[in-house]
């Protein structure tokens, strides 16, 4: 689907600093627009079933509870716009998503039936299936502007700053979902202030481009452009050891990412808790998965493979989460004090 050279433009205003700043050629098309992303539920109903597991598929059935209600995700698989005018030949994600345990193998193909694999590499194929899904027969300069990168991605900043000149340099990266060290954080909040914090890349390990020699600099990353999704993984597995860190690291319902933003100007961005992801066990490939899901009527359910069984907001918020999925609104007025 093609737009109009007037939202060409104007989505291209709204994106020129990112795309300018990172030497990125601008899209060709817009190949969803974004007034047709809807971040609230266009249907109310009640909570769907569990999904059955058929050896060591928790992993899989919890991923994809989440992605199953993730508001703007599931108001257009409803619409089936999708298959509708899909070209792609043979597997296709957006269209076959309701038999992903049959097709397991083709989103992510080195992933074996039977075996336990971890949940935030598993939903990173997913969501890079489904976006692969919407670039058939396009170009890759237009995979900022498909449907599950307008509702996943962001843009993060990387600042080098020259501690001899002050000279900066920026870089921009996309994003789909943001990993957190908890090592020595307690809570998201510490974790996202330590995420953002400047890091000291120690003498001569930088060539400065105005100095034009190495010089010592500060690194600082911050979210440029915040996503309408944002996924949080909180870094619970050792890389060289798969030990697990199984620590309570706290986490709010509500949470507003303007202080970790490059955004200098006062505001607010807002974020709503919709989907939590629990691993129990001491490593990545062992132990159990499951979720919990806010339903499109409001209510929350513990998603814990065929089983569904409704809980309280307060349960949902004391688990040792490794996935958190946060979804923007508008506030619209300030609570009573």
């Amino acid at each position: 689907q093609q737009s109009s050279p007037e939202k060409l433009q104007s989505f291209c205003e709204v994106r020129a600093f990112a795309i300018n700043m990172s030497d990125l050629i601008p899209p060709k098309n817009i190949l969803f627009p974004p007034e047709k992303i809807f971040l609230n539920w266009q249907n109310m109903c009640d909570i769907g079933a569990g999904l059955r597991n058929l050896g060591n598929t928790c992993y899989m059935n919890s991923v994809l509870q989440c992605l199953t209600y993730t508001a703007p995700l599931a108001n257009y698989f409803l619409t089936c716009e999708h298959s509708k005018r899909c070209v792609k030949k043979g597997f296709c994600m957006m269209c076959l998503m309701q038999k992903h345990i049959a097709q397991v193998k083709r989103i992510a193909g080195h992933f074996k039936q039977g075996r336990q694999e971890d949940a935030h590499e598993f939903l990173r194929y997913a969501v890079d299936a489904l976006q692969q899904a919407c670039l058939t027969g396009y170009d890759s300069l237009d995979r900022t502007t498909t449907f599950i990168h307008q509702v996943f991605g962001g843009y993060l900043r990387s600042e080098v700053r020259c501690l001899n000149c002050s000279g900066v340099s920026d870089t921009f990266d996309q994003f789909l979902d943001l990993q957190l060290d908890i090592k020595k954080a307690n809570s998201v909040i510490e974790a996202l202030k330590e995420y953002v914090r400047p890091e000291n890349l120690g003498e001569s390990c930088y060539k400065c481009s105005k100095c034009n020699e190495m010089v010592t600099a500060t690194k600082t990353f911050s979210i440029h452009q915040p996503p309408n999704v944002l996924t949080l993984c909180l870094n619970r597995f050792d890389v060289f050891s798969e030990n697990k860190i199984s620590k309570m690291v706290t986490y709010p319902e509500f949470i507003d990412i303007h202080p970790y933003t490059s955004e200098k100007s006062e505001g607010t961005i807002n974020y709503r808790l919709y989907a939590v992801l629990v691993h129990a066990g001491n490593t990545c490939n062992s132990g159990h998965y499951y979720c919990y899901v806010q339903a499109p009527n409001s209510k929350w359910y513990k998603m814990n493979d065929d089983c569904v069984t409704p809980v309280d907001i307060n349960t949902v918020l004391k688990l040792e989460a490794y996935l958190l999925f946060y979804i923007r609104y508008e506030l619209l007025y300030l609570p009573c004090l």
